[in-house]
């Protein structure tokens, strides 16, 4: 461990009992601000918007790139983790890859054909019912069969 020794020279100071008192105001900034609300900027930063009418940034969002997603554990509902299998999360700066786009207040189309869903339902529906009438059907001809002994 390294110590240093300083030299302070305290010649030409001058200690007052007289009680202080500021002679000069001389502001060069901005007024103080409270944070009012946050947003999202671009490449994921955290703006917050103060008081005084300014923005500054407060934090940014993490995004994260994992090699084999698919192999992740499931925890509980839309919670994962990582595995040996998926590799850890490799950190991206948004800021300085094109592999991540932020875009905030955006909405996401949904990849889904409404029209071709509401079909495939119909038909689950429609097979369903059929399934409940053979059901019916057979259960009618075994209260026959019984019957007939």
């Amino acid at each position: 461990e390294a110590t240093r020794e300083i030299a302070v020279n305290f010649a030409g100071t001058v200690q007052s009992s007289a009680t202080s008192r500021l002679l000069k105001i001389d502001a060069n900034g901005r007024a103080d601000g409270q944070l009012k609300s946050i947003s999202l900027g671009d490449n994921g930063v955290v703006l917050g918007l103060l008081s005084n009418g300014q923005s500054a940034p407060i934090a940014k969002l993490p995004a994260g790139f994992i090699r084999n997603s698919f192999d992740m554990e499931q925890i509980d509902g839309p919670r994962f983790k990582t595995t040996l299998r998926s590799g850890e999360a490799r950190l991206i700066d948004m800021e300085e890859s094109d592999f991540i786009n932020f875009m905030p207040n955006a909405l996401e189309m949904s990849n889904a054909d409404i029209t071709q869903e509401f079909s495939e339902m119909i038909l689950a529906q429609r097979s369903y019912n059929s399934a409940a009438q053979v059901v019916k059907t057979v259960d009618e001809m075994m209260k026959v069969v019984s019957n007939i002994r």
